[in-house]
């Protein structure tokens, strides 16, 4: 296999990632409820966002668009179906709450975006995070996601001098995709620290 067709250590951890996340969710049935297709969307995006950040420190622009109007058109079949009885909170986010769980998460990270080296793809993400998960829950992560990475900035600072890396996309920016799956991890799990 080619290097572009194998699989390498940030897949690796993006699954890994998507699984204790899932492990997460299961496990956590009684103190969060998060929709399945939420979940269904967050594992996929977790593997995807996670690889390619890790690897090229960008998240693809159909990740987070086609993520987002998936969300938001299950959101929109499930209110079409509310109206004739049949409870779908379950399945997806009622579409008021993705809806502005969108738009609150949209423009917080804007705003980190338009003042800091936040990246593009984080505010895309961090808008369907929002959509899957609602504002409350969404805001957490992203207040999560930026707790748990200037944890790990020094961590990383000290093996990036040990390790003497050359790569100039490591100097550039910290990729957070895998920051907001551990915070979503943590956040499902019940584990609020911040």
């Amino acid at each position: 296999m080619s290097r572009k067709q194998s699989l390498d250590r940030y897949d690796g951890f993006g699954v890994l990632l998507a699984i204790l996340f899932l492990v997460a969710c299961i496990t956590s049935v009684g103190s969060v409820q998060v929709p399945w297709l939420s979940v269904g969307t967050i594992t996929f995006g977790t593997i995807v966002a996670v690889s390619n950040d890790l690897r090229s420190r960008t998240i693809p622009n159909w990740l987070s668009y086609g993520g987002g109007i998936a969300i938001l058109s299950l959101s929109s079949i499930s209110a079409i179906l509310g109206r004739n009885g049949w409870d779908s909170r379950w399945l997806c986010m009622p579409l008021s709450e993705s809806l502005s769980g969108a738009l609150v998460c949209f423009s917080a990270m804007f705003l980190l975006y338009q003042y800091s080296e936040t990246g593009g793809g984080d505010v895309k993400l961090a808008t369907v995070w929002g959509a899957c998960l609602g504002v409350s829950s969404g805001m957490m992560i992203i207040v999560g996601c930026y707790l748990i990475a200037a944890l790990a900035i020094p961590f990383l600072f000290l093996t990036r001098r040990l390790l003497r890396s050359s790569r100039k996309q490591d100097a550039s920016m910290l990729p957070m995709a895998p920051f907001f799956s551990i915070a979503s991890i943590l956040y499902c799990l019940g584990l609020r620290l911040w």
